[in-house]
């Protein structure tokens, strides 16, 4: 009987535990209504282009690279991962705002031209979708890598390899 009531403690600790865990992987605080009627816009009009000031728009690895590619140059690359992730490999003109070191992550975002559009990107997309709701909070358009680095990779997309510090 003691072992069943320890076993029925433990099973209760672990569910506890993987709450506790899913929810501080999720932001508190997130836009879902407005960044799926953002992403339900572009899919609708066949473009990325749909995002509107305070919105976010999820793409693919293939979205991304076409946006970024046809959109360059009035776009603004964040890579809100860590420098060691970084160091790995990142999408070619991404400029590093870890979202962990939240001065470094600030610093950046208060240097953004609210003229341009944001693209953010993480490992697998939980740090990239604050980052974004974060940013269209301040009235940016933003467009989030769903997946993440894992998907860019998955899906053959180029990565870049820093020279030396970043």
């Amino acid at each position: 009987m003691t072992v069943d009531k320890n076993l029925l403690r433990l099973r209760h600790a672990l569910v506890g535990f993987s709450a506790v865990l899913f929810l501080s992987c999720t932001p508190a605080e997130t836009s879902d209504e407005q960044t799926s009627a953002a992403t339900q816009r572009a899919a609708e009009s066949g473009t990325a282009d749909a995002a509107q000031s305070g919105e976010v728009v999820l793409l693919t690895p293939s979205e991304f690279e076409r946006y970024l590619r046809e959109n360059g140059s009035e776009t603004v690359v964040l890579d809100v991962r860590t420098p060691e992730e970084m160091h790995k490999g990142y999408i070619e003109g991404a400029v590093l705002a870890d979202l962990n070191d939240r001065a470094l992550f600030e610093s950046r975002a208060e240097a953004l031209d609210p003229e341009q559009s944001v693209m953010v990107y993480c490992e697998i997309g939980g740090r990239s979708r604050v980052a974004a709701d974060l940013l269209s909070k301040r009235g940016f358009k933003v467009y989030d890598l769903r997946g993440g680095m894992r998907a860019w990779r998955k899906s053959s997309q180029k990565t870049v390899l820093p020279d030396g510090n970043l």
